[in-house]
């Protein structure tokens, strides 16, 4: 039995166009009944169909917004009506990652924030509704969402000019945080494999214009800096160089003072965030008196002060309260009680330096390429591992979740089970601590979900090799398994494995 079908085009007539509704939603016993009408260019947005429970797309998705007024054509509520479905032919399309932007309303174009809504699914909608991608659907937007730059100058100029134009001045970054635009610190990026800062952004898009044009090379460089080395992921050092920037010198008794809400204070955070402002955390790859100028802080005898050359300029101060607030505001509302396993949150993204600060590191960061897979923080009894579940290179390493539970890893090369690691790992005497990140590919960057702690099933490792498929010869691992203290939820698990 065919459907019974009627199309519509610009050139209907208005009464064409009401008959063609009403046959629409007739019961199905009526003769008159469409199971389908189809429109060519009209019914875009402004009809109104409530009973509507399917929408076929038939052309490339080339607009968020364009988009959900498609699919509104189907998210109208009405009686024994219980869901939508929408069918939307887009094939290889390179802008559909646009789909995940319109659904949740997320217009940050932060590519951890849209992937993070695709993972969460239904936990990133308020109330009842839920939203469900087809397994190969969702791959592709995965794909699509790794390949395209969303910090091309175009774009972020466009956002940009859009609020100044709304609010009749020049944005700030908070201006962004208070209407739900565009991630603030993604105009950072605006310059090809460079992270320089907003400030550089409003010089860039303002030129002449631009009030901050009085700041100088050194001033841009410390906004830079302080964009670099400040994240949103630990509030002690917000709130520290809050403080500095108000011309206040803290010694440890004063830093509890400011942090008393904090549940981790202790010396070594202390001494972690002390490090992180002065710079001395990172390996300098300048010499250090340079490096103590970009500083927002310095070593005093009892503490930290501010670094007064920077307090002399009221624009560069301006310019940096703007970014402190704007980190701190994405702190509080990044971070909830309920999935935060300290000093971590569940799913959110990190990268190897992030943990290291947040594990109070006390030597300096010992850089990414020192890390690797792993890294044996012996004097705390700490091991992070870091893993890329789809590798490109080094394929003999099988990292795995065998269930959302259990995760089968393989050591550095050239280990054995008396290698120091492995024998800490093995022992029931202490008490181990293994934070995992994982990141699917390396396509989405340096940071990684953070999956919660694991605990090591000694009595499951063993000594193996596996070849190198590059240089063709074969490498001494030990094969570890740990169980996770979290199920990885199904949602994540199931990203990972596709």
């Amino acid at each position: 039995m065919g459907f019974r079908t009627l199309s519509l085009n610009g050139a209907s007539t208005e009464e064409e166009r009401e008959q063609a509704i009403q046959r629409l939603e007739a019961d199905a016993d009526d003769p008159r009944k469409l199971d389908y009408l189809l429109t060519v260019d009209i019914f875009n947005e402004g009809v109104d169909i409530p009973s509507v429970n399917q929408v076929i797309l038939l052309r490339p998705t080339q607009s968020a917004i364009v988009f959900i007024q498609q699919i509104g054509r189907g998210l109208r509520k009405t009686e024994d009506k219980e869901y939508v479905t929408v069918l939307d032919f887009i094939g290889n399309y390179t802008n559909n990652f646009l789909i995940p932007i319109a659904l949740y309303g997320d217009t940050s174009y932060n590519k951890d924030q849209i992937r993070r809504n695709m993972i969460n699914g239904s936990f990133e909608i308020p109330g009842a509704s839920s939203v469900s991608f087809e397994r190969i659907a969702k791959e592709r937007i995965f794909q699509s969402l790794n390949k395209v730059q969303l910090n091309k100058i175009a774009l972020l100029k466009a956002d940009y000019l859009l609020l100044k134009y709304k609010l009749g001045r020049i944005p700030t970054m908070m201006d962004f945080l208070r209407t739900e635009g565009r991630d603030p610190l993604t105009f950072s990026n605006f310059q090809a494999n460079k992270r320089l800062s907003y400030t550089a952004f409003i010089n860039k898009v303002e030129g002449l214009d631009s009030p901050f044009n009085a700041l100088s090379e050194h001033h841009l460089k410390v906004l830079q800096t302080a964009e670099q080395t400040l994240s949103h992921h630990r509030i002690e050092d917000l709130l520290t160089a809050k403080a500095l920037l108000q011309n206040q010198e803290l010694d440890y008794a004063a830093f509890c003072g400011l942090t008393r809400n904090s549940t981790s204070t202790s010396q070594r955070l202390w001494e972690s965030v002390t490090q992180n402002i002065t710079l001395e955390f990172d390996p300098a790859e300048i010499d250090d008196a340079k490096n103590c100028a970009l500083a927002l802080g310095v070593r005093t005898t009892n503490g930290i002060g501010p670094n007064v050359l920077l307090l002399q300029n009221p624009l560069l101060l301006y310019a940096l309260e703007d970014l402190l607030d704007c980190l701190i505001a994405k702190f509080h509302k990044i971070y909830d009680t309920k999935t935060r396993r300290a000093p971590f949150q569940l799913y959110e993204k990190y990268s190897r330096r992030d943990v290291f600060l947040l594990l109070n590191f006390q030597n300096k960061f010992p850089n990414a390429q020192s890390i690797g897979g792993y890294w044996f923080i012996k004097e705390d009894g700490i091991l992070p591992i870091f893993i890329t579940y789809h590798k490109k290179d080094f394929t003999f390493l099988e990292d795995k979740l065998l269930s959302p539970q259990e995760l089968l890893y393989f050591s550095k090369p050239n280990r054995s089970l008396n290698s120091p690691e492995v024998q800490w790992l093995r022992s029931n005497e202490v008490h181990h601590t293994v934070p995992i990140f994982i990141k699917k590919n390396d396509d989405e960057g340096i940071r990684f979900y953070f999956m919660g702690y694991a605990t090591p099933q000694a009595q499951h490792f063993r000594e193996t090799q596996r070849e190198d498929k590059e240089s063709g010869q074969m490498k001494r691992l030990v094969e570890l398994l740990f169980l996770l203290d979290d199920a990885v939820r199904l949602d994540m698990y199931s990203f990972l494995e596709s």
